[in-house]
């Protein structure tokens, strides 16, 4: 049960990234498109894709640390022996945990405000929803970071 659950969120991820990527070739390609017909576009066209760029960056953070190809510097680990390894990889891991826990509470706090304030992003759709990832996306990875913390580094990833 649970590791069709997590082909499913795996599967919604990769589909959001997929899907942002061609939303942001298309909104590109169509605005440059506009600008040499000498028509002057649609001014929303920037702004939804200054959003897009935002959750492209989340949604490939998150996939990054999915499948653990996130930036690493495991100098300290590639010279010691397994259980140096292990202890590394541990805190490393709770240390990455703790920092997008903490980041995603800040950002959920900033969130909020943005709710309150009720700013348009682009076309009626409030800016806070776009911003919704910033949370979401960091309190995600603060379980993947766990969950990598609890298994041995380099394998299989069976439940982030």
């Amino acid at each position: 049960m649970a590791s069709k659950a997590l082909r499913l969120l795996h599967g919604l991820e990769d589909g959001l990234l997929l899907l942002a990527v061609l939303l942001m070739i298309s909104l590109s390609g169509g605005q440059i498109l506009l600008r040499n017909l000498d028509i002057n576009g649609m001014m929303w066209l920037d702004s939804a894709n200054r959003v897009l760029v935002l959750w492209l960056a989340m949604l490939g953070a998150l996939r990054a640390s999915r499948d653990q190809k996130h930036i690493a510097i495991d100098v300290l680990a590639h010279y010691s022996g397994p259980l140096t390894r292990r202890v590394v990889h541990l805190l490393v891991s709770l240390c990455c945990a703790a920092l997008c826990a903490t980041a995603a509470w800040f950002s959920l706090g900033f969130i909020r405000s943005e709710r309150e304030f009720g700013d348009i992003a682009f076309l009626n759709v409030p800016q806070w929803l776009c911003q919704a990832i910033i949370p979401a996306g960091l309190a995600l990875m603060a379980w993947r970071f766990i969950w990598h913390a609890l298994t041995p580094a380099g394998a299989a990833d069976d439940g982030a």
